[in-house]
């Protein structure tokens, strides 16, 4: 019995690695490029960036010029949609928080890796009028885990697009 379920683990495990399945971390993408430069508005999104691809193996670098590629990425933009009303009093009581950046990857030369692309993020949240202060500690907490998804997908992508061939 317990042999049968070491076969079924190898399987499983034989079948994931060969579709290209891989545990969610960092990802390895810049086998060519050992330095980077990171050009981005936001200082939260600077420092989620940082240290994932430095868990990389990649060299942050603080100028353009000892870069061997450039990560733009654009202007954050956070929207916030009300998704439905009280019936009793009309106030808002489900939010929808919508999330996005575009990002960039060059050399210092200006040729282009991967061309401009953007990542949306969606959440929705209850607003409860008793806990006024809980709900907009939890708009802010949902704003930081929307960005740092948003750093996994970026770098996700990137991962994707420099590995293909």
């Amino acid at each position: 019995m317990i042999r049968h379920h070491l076969y079924l683990l190898l399987l499983v495990s034989l079948g994931l690695s060969g579709c290209g399945y891989h545990l969610r971390g960092s990802p390895a993408f810049f086998d060519e490029t050992h330095s980077v430069y990171l050009e981005t508005p936001n200082y939260q999104m600077f420092d989620e960036l940082s240290v994932l691809i430095s868990d990389t193996g990649t060299t942050i670098t603080s100028t353009k010029d000892d870069a061997d590629a450039i990560l733009h990425l654009g202007k954050e933009s956070f929207v916030k949609r009300t998704l439905s009303v009280d019936p009793d009093t009309g106030k808002e009581r489900e939010f929808e928080l919508s999330y996005s950046v575009s990002f960039t990857l060059r050399k210092p030369d200006g040729e282009i890796l991967v061309k401009t692309q953007t990542v949306n993020v969606l959440r929705d949240y209850l607003f409860d009028d008793d806990q006024v202060i809980g709900k907009s500690r939890e708009q802010e907490v949902l704003k930081k885990e929307m960005r740092r998804d948003v750093v996994h997908q970026i770098l996700s992508r990137l991962s994707l697009e420099l590995t293909q061939p």
